[in-house]
């Protein structure tokens, strides 16, 4: 029998331990999200329908779902609810083209983990993923190292 090491031991995770799914039936937005997403190194899949993503879901966790809002067939609010429903581990984040009052609201009461507008802001979806997947380093001291040429500066 193998013992775990404590948790305060165990080995940090980084971004190509997690798994995350793209919904979005633009082809085009769904590959350029997939494109951001690999670039910072998260293992990651993109499908062209709910429908897909749930079939998926089924075989292979994710750790994080990203998906759009309008949709046809299943539209992201109904795969928002499923995924709560079915998968209550795996954190979702809604993106759309048009986001109102309402909308905002609704994502709250859904339980969704967060959200974001078209087009997409790499540094801001950078920054709403490292810090779902990343929790334990919210809070934490930042390092800062100023580096100053002028011998006359303080």
């Amino acid at each position: 029998m193998t013992s775990q090491p404590p948790e305060s031991e165990a080995k940090p995770r980084k971004p190509g331990d997690f798994r995350i799914l793209v919904v979005d039936d633009e082809e085009a937005v769904c590959q350029g999200l997939c494109d951001l997403i690999k670039r910072d190194g998260y293992r990651v899949k993109g499908v062209g329908s709910a429908r897909e993503a749930l079939e998926i879901l089924q075989k292979t966790p994710a750790d994080l779902v990203l998906t759009d809002l309008m949709m046809p067939e299943i539209n992201g609010w109904q795969l928002l609810r499923a995924i709560k429903k079915h998968y209550n581990d795996i954190q979702v984040i809604v993106f759309t083209g048009y986001i109102s009052q309402e909308a905002k609201a609704m994502l709250t009461d859904e339980e969704a983990e967060g959200y974001f507008t078209k087009p997409v802001d790499h540094a801001r979806l950078r920054a709403m993923l490292k810090a779902h997947l990343f929790p334990q380093n919210l809070g934490r001291q930042a390092e800062v190292v100023v580096i100053e040429n002028d011998s006359n500066s303080l």
